[in-house]
């Protein structure tokens, strides 16, 4: 495997790798901003972000699932695992089949109290991912809670690897308008994915 590849260059096996082939497979090298979040583990599972989506109001939750899966489809990072060989000291960048890195569960909390609601609901939110989550997927975890007929939280959690706050909020405002028809679906502007914006910071720092 090598760590070091050019932003061009193919994943070997076609344009996705699976999870189970992820070993078998040459990645790309992380941001420097990346490095450091996961340098900054000194050895642990990199932390994992989060967002809590309050929604009121009617609510087709076949709709926002596919909304959700079509932002993991259009957004490479959250078809990205992170895959760190016994003789590295930092893991790479995988890009898989988007259907292999998103998890969408639904949980009716409609019978508990409210207090109980909020606890099952920050409780799950707040758990970390697990090792294995970062490495085979899914990359984003989706739980979307019933608390009464108008009345839901989403729940999403994924690698801090992949979101910051601000993306966090993009993705919240992508995933309204997917749901409601206004992100567009046509070729649009060339988009710079995540990995072509971490060969372009690691180049600057080798240039000076």
């Amino acid at each position: 495997m090598n760590e070091f590849l050019e932003p061009d260059e193919p994943v070997d096996g076609g344009d996705f790798a699976t999870p189970r082939d992820v070993l078998e497979v040459e990645g790309f090298r992380l941001s420097p901003q990346q490095r450091r979040l996961w340098l900054a583990g000194d050895g642990a599972f990199p932390a994992t972000a989060r967002l809590e989506i309050r929604l009121v109001g009617p609510l087709d939750a076949g709709r926002l699932e596919a909304a959700l899966r079509s932002l993991a489809q259009r957004h490479e990072i959250l078809h990205t695992v992170f895959v760190r060989p016994p003789e590295l000291k930092v893991a790479f960048q995988v890009v898989v089949e988007p259907s292999t890195t998103t998890s969408w569960n639904q949980v009716d909390v409609g019978a508990l109290e409210e207090a109980e609601q909020e606890t099952l609901v920050q409780e799950k939110l707040h758990s970390p991912l697990a090792a294995t989550d970062l490495e085979d997927g899914p990359t984003l975890q989706a739980v979307l809670y019933r608390r009464a007929d108008r009345e839901h939280v989403l729940a999403l959690r994924l690698p801090v690897l992949c979101a910051d706050e601000r993306s966090l909020l993009i993705l919240a405002q992508e995933l309204s308008d997917a749901y409601h028809g206004a992100l567009g679906t046509g070729p649009g502007a060339t988009r710079i994915e995540y990995r072509q914006f971490a060969a372009w910071q690691n180049g600057l720092l080798e240039q000076s």
